[in-house]
């Protein structure tokens, strides 16, 4: 069946590819949902991969309960899929937010179930500027980013998604190219991708929205790095605004020895949906790789 009833009776949608092949779980960016991976998830099956992902409590299909928004909650969700699937040696796949839940997970619930992870545009260890992160971001992007999701949600969705999807969707969006690209660096996506996957991040509620914003930008993780034991991929763009590439990406290969970090050239916060390609490649190698200790 594809709902998951969790402790609290809230109903969690997954989908899983396959019986068999080593298991990948996908967690998705805030506000977006499993659909977000429709470029990962075809092609790694078509592999003999098996993918799992679902959509978070608040998010696509599954219920809209009014609490649970916190990492540890949210990383509690995590656990009782992967434990009702039974998955063991899974490398968790996590876009932006969703790399928050999965160190979250480990630090809460261990690594005896995961083999590795991957990191894609992680807002990892910590985006708030702060007396001990003095090169974070102000508080005042996240208040300006509140009001527009209260005052015009639509709007507000469509106003970033230039910046979103990076440098070669430069307003307006309806000059956006055919989905050419190199294959190391971002591509473009066309205007009715960009308005698909608005539409997607639209799927929750605006109080979801809010909550998920505040925690992705206000939590700190750094204590949680210290708990990732496996092996660890960190894919990041260079021309990310939203989780800067120095910020996060960099700060969190340092924080998790024996990581690996890939930067892509020319791609931001969705690099997922603009180097597919690149993206997809590198899952296929690291999920080949056997599950090993990582060096000290």
């Amino acid at each position: 069946m594809p709902y998951l009833t969790l402790r609290d009776g809230t109903s969690l949608y997954h989908l899983d590819s396959a019986e068999t092949g080593r298991p990948l779980v996908f967690l998705a960016n805030a506000t977006a949902n499993s659909q977000m991976w429709e470029l990962q998830l075809p092609y790694l099956t078509d592999r003999g991969l098996r993918c799992v992902a679902y959509d978070r409590r608040g998010h696509g299909r599954s219920d809209w309960p009014a609490h649970g928004y916190d990492y540890d909650h949210l990383a509690d969700d995590l656990d009782e899929l992967i434990r009702h699937l039974d998955l063991r040696d899974a490398i968790l796949v996590g876009g932006a937010m969703g790399c928050g839940e999965i160190v979250r997970y480990l630090s809460r619930h261990g690594s005896a179930r995961v083999g590795g992870v991957v990191m894609v545009a992680t807002v990892t260890p910590m985006l708030l500027r702060g007396p001990d992160n003095p090169d974070g971001l102000d508080r005042a992007v996240l208040d300006e980013m509140v009001t527009g999701l209260l005052q015009d949600r639509p709007h507000f969705v469509a106003q970033i998604a230039p910046a979103f999807f990076g440098p070669a969707l430069a307003p307006p969006v309806a000059a956006v190219g055919n989905g050419a690209g190199s294959a190391d660096g971002a591509g473009t996506v066309s205007a009715e991708f960009v308005r698909w996957f608005c539409d997607l991040s639209l799927q929750c509620s605006p109080t979801v929205s809010r909550a998920v914003y505040e925690l992705l930008f206000t939590a700190d993780l750094r204590a949680d790095l210290a708990a990732v034991d496996v092996p660890a991929l960190i894919v990041h763009g260079d021309q990310d605004p939203f989780a800067p590439l120095a910020l996060c990406g960099e700060r969190t290969a340092r924080a998790i020895p024996g990581s690996e970090l890939v930067v892509v050239p020319g791609a931001s916060h969705g690099l997922a949906l603009t180097a597919p390609q690149r993206l997809n490649d590198l899952i296929l190698r690291f999920a080949a790789t056997p599950a090993r200790p990582v060096a000290g």
